[in-house]
């Protein structure tokens, strides 16, 4: 733990966005997340601490504070150099109705939408090292929240990657996600707007079809464009190319 610490520090050191007395709460509140074993909220946080009061704890957090560069210094600093992203959402159970964001959403655990919470996650994969290292998170906008700034769940999703688009290109320029993700919506934003490459299952419904290649026809009409379903039990592999 004093290894990671101190390589942390470092790093909040060299942050030129933070003040001084910013730099000293980060590094506190730091090294208090690595320490506690119980369940961490302001107040757990101020019994622990004789510098912060509860409400101090309240203002800080309250301020953005830039994890995506700071993880991403880490793992350059201690991953070993080949990675890909990875990104997936994770429900959170929680009861109450006037938390920020709580709704239904999908629960893989459970296999249906449950009352609470939901994080996007975005990770970084270290291949060599076979771990995975955590570098920036967003939380999932109600309904409510989304309709009135006129998004869908894709869209909040896309958006939650590419604010992290600075630090992609740093590390990989492959990006993992599940079969939900593979649809174009998605998968146009993260091309068009960040040059990720996506790895991804496909929906069991995916409709795939061979391009034409053969001859152009004569007359009128739009010329031919495909040239059948891929049976993906049975797929034409002289249609494809080993890359």
């Amino acid at each position: 733990m004093s290894e990671a610490f101190a390589s942390l520090t470092a790093i909040v050191a060299k942050m030129p966005t933070l003040t001084k007395p910013r730099t000293d709460f980060v590094n506190h509140v730091l090294l208090l997340f690595l320490s506690l074993r119980s369940r961490i909220n302001f107040l757990m946080l101020a019994r622990h601490s004789p510098q912060y009061v509860e409400s101090t704890y309240r203002i800080h957090f309250n301020e953005f504070h830039d994890f995506a560069a700071m993880n991403t210094a880490f793992v350059q600093q201690h991953g070993s150099g080949h990675f890909m992203w990875a990104f997936d959402a994770s429900y959170l159970p929680k009861s109450g109705k006037k938390t920020p964001g709580v709704g239904k959403y999908w629960s893989g655990s459970a296999s249906k939408a449950l009352w609470g919470l939901e994080l996007g996650l975005l990770s970084v994969i270290d291949i060599a090292y076979h771990t995975a290292f955590h570098i920036d998170v967003a939380q999932t906008p109600d309904k409510a929240q989304r309709e009135a700034w006129g998004i869908d769940l894709l869209d909040h999703y896309s958006q939650a990657v590419l604010w992290s688009t600075p630090h992609l290109l740093a590390l990989s320029q492959y990006l993992g996600v599940d079969a939900y993700f593979a649809k174009k919506e998605f998968i146009d934003q993260i091309r068009t707007r960040s040059g990720l490459h996506i790895i991804s299952l496909l929906r069991q419904d995916a409709n795939l079809r061979y391009l034409y290649e053969g001859p152009k026809g004569v007359g009128r009409g739009a010329p031919k464009r495909y040239d059948g379903k891929i049976d993906l039990k049975q797929p034409d592999f002289t249609r494809f190319e080993l890359v």
